[in-house]
């Protein structure tokens, strides 16, 4: 009985780690609210889930869609992150940032949603995001993309995404989102939506062996079993 135990034992905890740890993007689309900024330009909160580093939060902020020239088809429901950028100081440009979880060897995590710009008459806007081992892109860089030249209205897709090893595995992983800091006085709005996390993969090959071990070995004491019992 101790060996069918200790058997099932290794066996659940070959399974666990071959399952790891759980990540998981909350609010990615922006609908769960928190604090009130503003009442005016559709009314600005805080985006639950996510931490907000710039100085004026409301430079990064769920807001209605349709506000600022918002184009209805690059969001999802009725809000979006609007990331604003109105001089080089990082204080006024839009940065928000969630952690994930904790990376497992073997997977693979790719980010996708989409961007867009808002009500810069005379100015592009774009934005930064990455994938790193600390919050607001600090620590290692797994992975990252931007968008540059959205004009009002304009709308764009993007995609990345990094696969966990054995160096990186553990480790935490946190989802950057920032505006282009723009230049002295301009003014310039976007936003972002549909912001998705898919993981996909299989353990690797040493998980893989000692998890077929384990198979074996409780298989194995389940025929010594039968055997005594047939000839006792």
């Amino acid at each position: 009985m101790k060996i069918i135990v200790t058997a099932g034992a290794l066996l659940a905890a070959t399974l666990a780690t071959a399952a790891g740890a759980q990540v998981s993007l909350n609010n990615g689309s922006f609908e769960e609210i928190g604090q009130l900024y503003s009442p005016a330009i559709g009314g600005l909160y805080e985006a639950s889930g996510w931490v907000n580093t710039s100085g004026l939060n409301i430079q990064a902020s769920s807001a209605l869609a349709g506000v600022e020239g918002t184009p209805a088809d690059a969001v999802t429901g009725a809000r979006f992150l609007r990331l604003v950028s109105d001089n080089p100081d990082p204080q006024n440009t839009g940065s928000i940032y969630q952690n994930l979880g904790t990376i497992v060897a073997g997977r693979s995590y790719t980010i996708t949603g989409d961007a867009f710009g808002g009500d810069s008459i005379n100015n592009l806007w774009g934005g930064l995001f990455s994938l790193s081992s600390g919050a607001s892109g600090a620590g290692d860089v797994y992975a990252a993309t931007g968008v540059a030249g959205l004009a009002r209205g304009a709308s764009t897709s993007f995609s990345f995404g990094f696969n966990g090893t054995r160096a990186n595995a553990g480790q935490s992983v946190f989802l950057n989102l920032s505006a282009i800091p723009s230049g002295p006085g301009q003014d310039i709005r976007g936003g972002v939506d549909n912001l998705q996390l898919s993981v996909a993969g299989v353990p690797e090959p040493a998980a893989w062996a000692t998890m077929i071990g384990g198979f074996g070995l409780v298989g194995g004491v389940a025929r010594r079993r039968r055997v005594k019992i047939a000839f006792a």
